[in-house]
């Protein structure tokens, strides 16, 4: 009688690992899948030039708060030619540092990169919104939501 027991609880035992076991290459698996609709859509956007335009937006916009932040300067202050000649020296000088190079995308990058990826979507996405670009819109509402559901 123990010694069946003993064989009951080994089977049992043997079977919840191989369990285990499968269930975590199904993870694995479903996590790779994600990922690579992650980079499939980052590619994706990449060569969208829409999206490189509304990029580009956000970039100035940013640039010039930098320098409204960092460097006192009110841009608003300056005519329009001035503003754009002093944001075209700071774009090229971020260009230069590497700002715009995007790093190759593997599971570590996105997860290290990822809440600063979406604040980025979030706000090119509100750009295209407020510009009725829907189709652009939709496909970074996408995006966003693959970067959110990834961990």
């Amino acid at each position: 009688m123990n010694r069946s027991f003993s064989k009951k609880r080994h089977i049992q035992e043997s079977n919840q690992r191989l369990e285990k076991r499968l269930l975590g290459e199904q993870t694995e698996d479903l996590q790779d899948d994600k990922l690579q609709e992650i980079i499939d859509m980052d590619r994706e956007l990449d060569n969208d030039p829409t999206y490189k335009k509304y990029e580009k937006i956000y970039s100035r916009n940013k640039i010039k708060k930098m320098v409204s932040d960092q460097m006192g300067m009110d841009l608003s202050d300056m005519s329009e030619e001035e503003s754009e000649a002093l944001l075209d020296v700071f774009t090229s000088m971020m260009d230069i540092s590497g700002g715009g190079k995007r790093p190759e995308m593997d599971r570590e990058t996105i997860l290290s990169r990822k809440d600063s990826v979406m604040g980025i979507v979030n706000d090119i996405l509100q750009l295209a919104i407020e510009d009725d670009e829907y189709e652009l819109a939709s496909k970074l509402r996408d995006y966003n939501k693959l970067l959110q559901d990834y961990n």
